[in-house]
């Protein structure tokens, strides 16, 4: 049985297709209401394996040497021993120049599923890479260079949807972990001691001493780590808001949430004013 899904995206052929070669891709691609997580991301489209396990089940999905032709189409197959021989899965990622700087993007499924069982995550798959794609032009409009960003909390529901979101930006990704580093990619993260390989990739940054300052994503996904620090250090929240340096650019990144003129005041006069930011930024 087979399935067809399309959908026309606002980027050339060759960016998208690049897009879905970038690690993180299908960690974007899927959708987080299923029981699937990525185990393992392939290293080709033109013949790796990617590995993901499907309530506890791995599925093993490998690309097709045969169907790799960059920037038009790739395909992989399920191939997982016992499980590809009572569900056949065949799936072709193919890529059509629309005209105007746009692409068509057509999926096509050989499975013996219903259409209707896989038609949601069809649509979220083209929703997210249309929305991907789209950031990554805002971000390029912005600066064209690719950063290098250290992110904490990375294996977590955010930071993996976060850190898949840089990668297939182009940006490298640094894993700040508690734990000794178990790949290139990672460095071990001690806020009051930071590594000094892990301060080498960031040679703009001219503080030396201790860390005065740690900036979070959300205060509710750091719940702990500011208490802690109200308590023990005397430290002071300020936020959601985006530190840029210079003495103005203070922003709000929470949509709804004013930034008022009070915290502005508040954050120039404080001991570490934007000023002092300056000089990590």
């Amino acid at each position: 049985m087979a399935h067809t899904f399309t959908t026309t995206v606002a980027a050339p052929r060759h960016e998208v297709f690049a897009w879905h070669s970038q690690p993180g891709a299908i960690r974007r691609l899927m959708p987080p209401w299923l029981p699937m997580r990525v185990l393992r991301e392939s290293p080709s489209l033109r013949d790796g394996s990617a590995v993901i396990s499907m309530l506890g089940i791995p599925w093993v999905a490998e690309h097709d040497r045969a169907d790799y032709d960059p920037p038009r189409q790739f395909s992989d197959e399920l191939v997982t021993a016992g499980l590809s021989r009572l569900l056949r899965w065949r799936h072709v990622h193919s890529f059509e120049s629309a005209g105007s700087g746009t692409t068509k993007v057509v999926d096509r499924v050989d499975a013996p599923v219903p259409r209707r069982a896989v038609e949601s995550f069809f649509r979220y798959r083209h929703e997210q890479l249309a929305a991907d794609l789209w950031a990554h032009r805002q971000a390029r409009a912005w600066s064209e260079k690719p950063m290098t960003v250290a992110v904490t909390g990375a294996s977590g529901t955010i930071g993996t949807a976060l850190t898949a979101l840089l990668s297939t930006g182009g940006h490298r990704v640094i894993r700040l972990v508690r734990r000794s580093p178990a790949s290139p990619d990672e460095r071990r993260w001690q806020p009051a001691d930071p590594d000094p390989e892990l301060m080498a990739l960031y040679p703009f940054c001219r503080r030396s001493g201790p860390a005065n300052i740690l900036i979070m994503p959300a205060l509710h996904t750091a719940h702990i780590s500011s208490s802690v620090l109200r308590q023990l250090g005397g430290g002071t929240v300020i936020g959601p808001i985006l530190l840029r340096g210079g003495t103005t650019n203070a922003r709000s990144t929470t949509p709804g949430v004013p930034f008022s003129s009070k915290s502005h005041s508040a954050l120039q006069n404080h001991p570490w004013s934007s000023k002092s930011l300056q000089a990590c930024m």
